[in-house]
């Protein structure tokens, strides 16, 4: 049986969380690490250099092991597999409250706790759906893991990032799009809140996670860690090394 780690990035309490944890047992035997508050747009931070609130808690998933750590997505991870020495195969991460699509992958805590499990040689999905859907969400995620595991996917490649609008039963396999996270900034007496929003740019590629989960289809995008420009490398090798070796 498979062994599942569930976390996410809007905190322990969110709906998401607790929706996917339940739902994901039908899969494998689950348990769930999760930060204790909100954690959005941490991207990939861990903490090296403090103490991290750790806690096992028993009232929020009834017949799950279910924990907390005041600390970054990516964090739980590393804390199920270095501190819990867990042996867990797959993360589900999620699901998020708002879609991650092109550049908002770049900031996305859910996605990075998703990245960490492959990082340490597991499996790692992260799950997102609209904002305003994230308490709907449930029949569409149903739908969504019975496709995951009936598939195994997570066999054929460790590392994905899947988007869910409702009422969808169109499944795209889709690359990164372009999107930025566009904000203004308003000053309170020295304290900066920023205000802002991910917006498709206008050279966005067709047929990319933006475009087609923007037209009603779950997106399903394998994803990478590996930050080498391919063809940038082959290129630099061709003109200097070549250069160099007349």
């Amino acid at each position: 049986m498979l062994r599942i780690l569930v976390t996410n990035d809007d905190g322990i309490n969110a709906s998401g969380i607790k929706t996917l944890a339940k739902l994901a047992s039908k899969y494998g035997d689950v348990f769930v690490l999760a930060p204790k508050e909100e954690q959005s747009a941490k991207s990939h931070s861990i903490h090296v250099r403090h103490p991290i609130e750790f806690k096992k808690v028993e009232d929020i998933l009834p017949n799950i092991d279910t924990y907390y750590a005041d600390s970054t997505p990516a964090d739980c991870v590393r804390i199920a597999y270095f501190y819990l020495e867990d042996q867990f195969d797959l993360v589900l991460s999620g699901v998020n409250a708002g879609f991650n699509l092109g550049e908002d992958i770049t900031y996305s805590g859910t996605c990075a706790a998703a990245t960490e499990a492959a990082m340490l040689g597991r499996k790692g999905i992260a799950l997102s759906t609209n904002f305003d859907d994230i308490d709907k969400i449930e029949k569409d995620l149903e739908y969504v893991l019975e496709y995951i595991f009936n598939n195994k996917i997570y066999e054929l490649y460790p590392l994905y990032n899947i988007n869910i609008p409702l009422n969808s039963r169109n499944i795209r396999y889709v690359r990164q799009g372009k999107t930025h996270y566009y904000s203004y900034y308003k000053n309170d007496k020295g304290y900066l809140s920023s205000i802002g929003r991910p917006e498709a740019t206008p050279d966005d590629i067709e047929l990319s996670d933006v475009d087609l989960t923007y037209k009603n289809n779950i997106t399903i995008m394998p994803m990478s860690f590996n930050r080498t420009c391919e063809e940038a490398l082959k290129e630099l090798i061709i003109k200097f090394e070549t250069e160099n070796n007349k």
